[in-house]
């Protein structure tokens, strides 16, 4: 489009490709929002993981030395991976 050639009736024609261009700046932003979001809950998740296993071995461990210790009369189950 070219708004100049057509005077005074073409200003109006600048503000489509002003008013797309803060849509797609909007867009890019959001984009990077939620490609930080969506890190931040991989992260969370990975450390998640990792209390779980420890969590899980300590059990182990716990259960283990209540065995040996003649406690081991009652069935515990693990569901540790």
């Amino acid at each position: 489009m070219k708004p100049v050639g057509a005077g005074e009736n073409g200003k109006g024609f600048n503000v489509v490709p002003n008013e797309v261009k803060k849509l797609a700046d909007n867009s890019a932003q959001s984009v990077k929002q939620v490609g930080l979001v969506i890190k931040d809950i991989q992260q969370a998740n990975e450390q998640v993981a990792a209390y779980s296993q420890q969590l899980c071995h300590r059990q182990r461990t716990v259960i283990q030395s209540a065995a040996g210790n003649g406690c081991g009369n009652r069935k515990v189950k693990l569901h540790c991976q």
